[in-house]
């Protein structure tokens, strides 16, 4: 039996560094769904669910939205690669997912059949590859914002701290320089 593997998470990594644009582990959520010659569908994220990451066991063909349907799909995922897909959370997505053909000639002999004689599921596949570009470039541009916004919030962070330690040492010298100044004072008294 042949899986795809789909594992959910919140967040991205960091370290001291700054931040890291792949998912922070553990996932918040697991599932399977088995690949065959039918679109099957996963089950809805969880609401949390900002980043995916997919693993087929044998190449398929997925697509992904709120009632999706892979024989319909454009998009490829080969067998043994990982894709991370970035989805806004509570979206109420899922995954959909069929086998992929051997590619043998007669499977793109029927698939080129399939173009030539159903023109408006061709038109319909390639409007739908378009939306999905539109919303991957828009997920991609939101997690680099976000990614560019989190590191911005450690920098200011790590300045406020290093003010907030300049700031008692100047306090300290002050105490000291006062100190001296009494001393000198006294002195000259």
């Amino acid at each position: 039996m042949t899986t795809l593997s789909i594992c959910e998470y919140s967040d991205i990594g960091s370290t001291a560094r700054g931040s890291i644009p792949i998912p922070l582990e553990p996932p918040i959520a697991e599932q399977s769904i088995e690949v065959g010659q039918i679109s099957k569908q996963s089950k809805q994220f969880a609401p949390d669910t900002c980043l995916v990451k997919l693993i087929g066991d044998a190449d398929c063909i997925i697509a992904i939205g709120e009632n999706p349907d892979a024989a319909d799909s454009v998009r490829h995922l080969a067998a043994g690669r990982e894709q991370i897909l970035s989805v806004v959370a509570g979206s109420n997505l899922k995954i959909a997912v069929i086998g992929k053909g051997s590619g043998s000639m007669s499977d793109a002999l029927g698939a080129f059949l399939q173009v030539v004689a159903n023109p408006v599921a061709t038109q319909k596949a390639m409007a739908g590859l378009k939306t999905q570009a539109a919303l991957i470039d828009t997920a991609a541009k939101n997690l680099r914002d976000a990614t560019a916004a989190a590191a911005h919030g450690r920098t200011l962070t790590a300045w406020e701290s290093d003010l907030n330690q300049r700031e008692k040492a100047v306090t300290a010298l002050d105490a000291k320089l006062k100190a001296k100044d009494a001393a000198l004072a006294d002195l000259l008294a």
